[in-house]
């Protein structure tokens, strides 16, 4: 941020990238002005939280070795990773079909879905070291207490999410102190946020309007 110039700024996250969107806010506190989160996870060890229940298959699988070594967590994640890789956004979404629900499955089957395959092609290349090691970060301590970031937060997730089931938004929307809570019904893990980026930012940058300039830094999926 020192590099770029940012003063203040606001930062966005969804899925796995929500976990990274609170940490800069509790991090850079004096710089970060506000919160996107969309359909984010809530912490592992989150108190009368079931991560796991709600998911779909492969996320249980995957979830499920979280307390084994990390022989079996490699071996987990190699399998899923494979699936990513050999395959296209029609391929993605038959394989994976339990987290996704019909609204998931009809923008993988768009522009979303192409551009989408793309960007994890091209993450995937040199190996799957990085998605083990979010998956080790996510599961593991945070390292920080949500309910310490204070700036304010605009929090979207749909009912129907098998990725990220929505107890995780209603754990997130009881522990964060300064929280704005959209719960939609009929959207997805992909529908919550696809085409409507720009207004969820609108809204968050409405909260904030007065202070110096504000930019947008962006936590992916």
């Amino acid at each position: 941020m020192d590099h770029l110039g940012a003063r203040r700024y606001l930062v966005a996250g969804w899925s796995t990238g929500g976990p990274y969107a609170l940490a800069t806010a509790a991090g850079d506190a004096p710089r970060v002005m506000g919160v996107l989160l969309i359909a984010s996870f809530a912490p592992h060890d989150g108190e009368g939280l079931a991560f796991a229940d709600g998911m779909g298959l492969q996320n249980q699988v995957l979830f499920g070795v979280a307390s084994r070594d990390e022989e079996k967590q490699r071996a987990v994640v190699a399998q899923l990773a494979a699936a990513v890789r050999d395959g296209d956004a029609a391929d993605l979404a038959a394989g994976m079909a339990s987290l996704f629900p019909e609204v998931d499955a009809a923008e993988l089957a768009g522009a979303y879905g192409a551009e989408n395959m793309a960007h994890m092609h091209h993450a995937l290349a040199p190996g799957e070291e990085g998605w083990l090691e979010d998956f080790q970060a996510l599961t593991t301590s945070w390292g920080f207490d949500p309910g310490g970031v204070t700036v304010p937060v605009e929090l979207w997730h749909g009912t129907l999410d098998r990725m990220v089931p929505v107890a995780h938004g209603q754990w997130l929307t009881a522990h964060l102190l300064n929280v704005r809570a959209h719960i939609e019904r009929g959207h997805g893990h992909i529908s919550i946020g696809v085409g409507t980026l720009g207004d969820k930012l609108d809204r968050l940058r409405s909260r904030v309007r007065g202070s110096a300039p504000v930019r947008t830094f962006w936590e992916g999926l």
